[in-house]
């Protein structure tokens, strides 16, 4: 017969680390707290396993700790909790179910987002995944702040003014249950490999600290702001948790059809997203009233009529870079949804 798990026996080892969880009998909240400015949590999920199926690995300053977690603990069920800090989540490999305030968001590799005090929240063990996180306390904001002091540069406070920054100052004040979604741009690799090497720095950094490596963590953290505010690397939306969740995946599917001018198929959409086709295509019909293909379509002409009025390309250049491959299709397309040829509309 095997020995009975408590949960105290695994969370008592991540007490020293500067992690403290705070488990109240029959409760279906638990609450979290740090004493540290900042912390990395790496946690790796393989639900094949039996031991150690969940691994976690927390790095903060001058501290270090490893703790792994049987499968049937987690079989149990997930438990919400929420913090006394803002967390950014960041899915380094596979991917992951979030739920929040019992919403549930699938979040796949290079996807990222930001999370405030207010809200319950909790991840799923069902799919395999390496995900990370950095939770960020109020007095390491402000430190990124200067302490309301000027920036030796003068342009640095309006470098920084960005979505992603006001939501961290504001997270910390406010009661607003909401939360940042960062969805990375259609076939832009460059995002994902910037974000995992910032991570490895930021590690190294908290392994083989130095005289410096304090201010070391705020530019490396600032970096990542910089990169998760990046219209060429991410889209980024703030939602509210009163509205539908399903807003969250159909301004993916949206974002996803605009990076690539409306020329995207539903298998790539099933890839990128991991929903299944149908469920997608659900998605687009109940935001929009068209079918999948008429939506991309839409977007497609949209993306046509943009590059007549914005730039100097032919019609034939354009039909090319749409990859139309029937000009006069294109032709009467256009004719339908803006009631004249493509050569009228530039002239208009």
């Amino acid at each position: 017969m095997s020995k009975k798990i408590e949960i105290r026996d695994l969370i008592d080892p991540l007490q020293k680390s500067g992690l403290n969880i705070h488990v109240n009998s029959g409760s279906v909240t638990q609450y979290y707290d740090v004493d540290v400015p900042f912390s990395i949590h790496v946690v790796t999920n393989d639900p094949t396993r039996t031991e150690d199926s969940y691994q976690l690995t927390i790095y903060a300053p001058d501290q270090e700790s490893f703790q792994s977690y049987p499968r049937n603990l987690l079989a149990t069920g997930c438990i919400m909790h929420h913090v006394n800090y803002t967390k950014l989540m960041y899915v380094y490999d596979g991917s992951i179910y979030h739920l929040l305030e019992g919403r549930k968001i699938l979040y796949t590799a290079g996807c990222s987002c930001l999370i405030n005090q207010n809200l319950r929240h909790t991840e799923g063990f069902d799919t395999p995944y390496t995900v990370i996180f950095f939770n960020i306390k109020p007095d390491f904001l402000a430190r990124l702040q200067n302490y309301g002091q000027p920036y030796i540069f003068r342009d640095e406070a309006s470098l920084g003014s960005n979505l992603t920054t006001q939501y961290l100052y504001e997270s910390a004040k406010s009661e607003e249950k909401s939360f940042l979604d960062y969805q990375p741009i259609f076939h832009n690799q460059a995002s994902q490999k910037r974000m995992q090497e910032l991570f490895e720095q930021m590690i190294q950094t908290l392994l083989n600290h130095e005289f410096g490596s304090t201010f070391q963590m705020q530019a490396l953290f600032c970096r990542m702001i910089n990169i998760l505010s990046n219209p060429e690397y991410y889209h980024v939306s703030r939602v509210q948790l009163l509205s539908d969740t399903d807003s969250v995946i159909f301004n993916r599917i949206r974002n996803l059809a605009e990076d690539s001018h409306g020329r995207i198929t539903r298998a790539e959409l099933v890839q990128t997203l991991n929903y299944s086709g149908s469920y997608i295509s659900h998605i687009v019909k109940k935001h929009t009233g068209m079918s999948l293909s008429d939506f991309c379509m839409s977007i497609s002409l949209e993306s046509a009529a943009n590059l007549l009025i914005g730039t100097d390309k032919t019609v034939t250049d354009i039909i090319r870079f749409l990859n139309f491959t029937n000009r006069t299709h294109f032709y009467q397309l256009f004719e339908e949804k803006y009631g004249c040829t493509p050569k009228q509309y530039r002239g208009h």
